[in-house]
């Protein structure tokens, strides 16, 4: 690993602020194909995608977008 290539934003954290979401961002997300499944926000960069529940969690396509950060990091 050269860098930082994810995080895990914690609302209810007393450093993240008053939201009740869990976000989940990718440092290089611009550079993947995701299929709309992350958003890109204020941040031309970060691809994060925030979750209501964790229901909503789809382990499967974090762990492809995971997998092709740390393919893209390692270059």
């Amino acid at each position: 690993m050269k860098k930082t290539f994810c995080f895990i934003w914690l609302g209810l954290a007393p450093w993240g602020g008053t939201c009740k979401e869990v976000q989940f961002g990718l440092a290089q997300g611009h550079l993947l194909s995701h299929g709309g499944y992350l958003e890109a926000g204020k941040r031309k960069y970060v691809g994060t995608k925030t979750f209501q529940k964790s229901s909503d969690i789809d382990i499967e396509t974090l762990r492809v977008l995971i997998y092709k950060t740390r393919e893209i990091d390692n270059t």
